[in-house]
Order: structure tokens, then sequence, then C-alpha cells
């Protein structure tokens, strides 16, 4: 590549884009960027003052940078985009962008708050706060949670004490055994069992099995909840539901 390769770059891209998005006007003017066909006159007027040298790609130190980024690793996720919903995914199974699991299909599926947590619920299964918040009566809710000290990665057991930790801050009523192994989605989890306390006047106490998977972008987990004296007939469905849970590749 010689030194007028920068000005044969620029034309190349104006043939390719054409100039119709090209901005013009007060646009140029604010833009941060010039247009194209200012670019190549702005280059060409420049490049005069540089020496005359041949230029390649192996010119300085461009194989250790290539070798450097192509070993780095790909970015983590975001959990606020694993929660949202995939495209074209089939509602029954609500595919989100981070897993997918099954429910039935006389709940609703939903997200109150964007980038929020994902509320699977029967006909009066959460109930709206004073504040703005849902709160979950019955059904499932399902999110990320990221530790507040970060690090590369979240580990289950520390991850899902950590958790617990901060959800009895939240709950003074939460009563919560200790966790046992189990599997969702073919990852290693933990199922925590817990009783709290709800808003409901007709069924106050609350049921709730917690199931956490460490994932890239933090301690997934989901969720399920029913009234006390409804656990006998909520935990066969709840069972199929983490049943079907699937996670991507």
């Amino acid at each position: 590549m010689t030194r007028i390769g920068l000005p044969t770059f620029f034309e190349k891209l104006e043939s390719k884009l054409g100039t119709a998005a090209e901005p013009k006007g007060l646009a140029l003017w604010m833009s941060d960027h010039p247009a194209t066909g200012r670019r190549i006159e702005y280059v060409s007027e420049d490049i005069q003052f540089y020496p005359k040298r041949e230029y390649s790609a192996s010119t300085g130190h461009f194989p250790q940078v290539k070798q450097i980024v192509t070993s780095l690793p790909p970015p983590k996720p975001k959990p606020a985009s694993l929660v949202l919903a995939k495209r074209g995914a089939n509602p029954r199974t609500n595919l989100a962008n981070g897993f997918a699991i099954a429910y039935p299909s006389n709940w609703d599926a939903g997200q109150p708050q964007a980038g929020g947590s994902l509320f699977l619920v029967p006909k009066g299964g959460a109930a709206q706060g004073k504040n703005g918040e849902v709160e979950l009566l019955a059904g499932a809710m399902l999110d990320y949670y990221v530790p507040q000290a970060g690090g590369s990665s979240v580990k289950l057991d520390k991850g899902t004490r950590d958790f617990l930790d901060a959800l009895r801050k939240g709950d003074k009523n939460l009563h919560a055994d200790p966790p046992q192994h189990a599997e969702v989605g073919g990852q290693p989890a933990l199922l925590t069992r817990m009783t709290t306390k709800t808003s409901s006047q007709q069924a106050p106490d609350q049921t709730i099995s917690l199931y956490t998977v460490a994932r890239d972008a933090g301690l997934w987990y989901v969720v399920l909840a029913a009234p006390s004296s409804l656990t006998a007939e909520a935990d066969p469905l709840f069972k199929q539901m983490i049943a079907s849970v699937e996670f991507p590749n």
C-alpha cells in the first residue's frame, strides 16, 4: 500500500455508498466527520508532506497487534439483553435471547419495566406496589443477578449465597432452606426452597422455589412462587417448566 492508499480507500467508499446519505449544509457543519468527498480532498493535500515509501501489512507492529486482537475473548452479553424476547420466537416457550422456558397457554408473559425481570403469571399472579414495583404473587419471575463486586465470572455457590443475602435484606419475612444441587437446562444448578409473606389478603403465605444457574452474564435465576396452600398443586407444573428450560450454546 503506497502513501496514496488512503485517498483511494475513500474514493472506493464513495463509489460504494454514493453521496445521497452524505451530510450537507448545516448537518455537514455540525457533523463530527467530514463528507467522504472532502476527506479525499483533505487527505490528498496533507499526504504531500509525508515521506515517499512503500507500506505493507508487515509494516510496524501490525502482525503483533493482529495476534493480540484475535486472542481477545468475545464480549460478555449483557443480562438485560438476554431477558428480552427473541424475535420470531414461539410465545408458548418464550424463547428469550438467553434462555427458553415453556409455560401454560393461559398465562401472561411480559416485562413491566424496560430491562427489568420477565414475569410469567396466571391471571391475578402479580400486583402493583405503592412505588410502582411489581410483586409476584403466583407464577414465575426470571432474570440475571450480577453481584456488585463484579468480576470475570460468577460462581454458582457464592453467587447464590450473595443473591440470597440480598433477598433477605429486602424481605424480613423471607426464610430460606439450605440450597440443594439440581440441574437446569443441562447445567449445574441450585434449588433453594423459601417461604415469605405477600400483600395478598386471601393467601398471604407464599412458598418459593428458587433455581440458580451460573452463566457468563451473571447468575441466571427463576423464582417459582405459589400460595403455600396451593404448593402441592403448583409443584408438578413448576417441575415441568424447569424441565423445559434450554440455554443457547
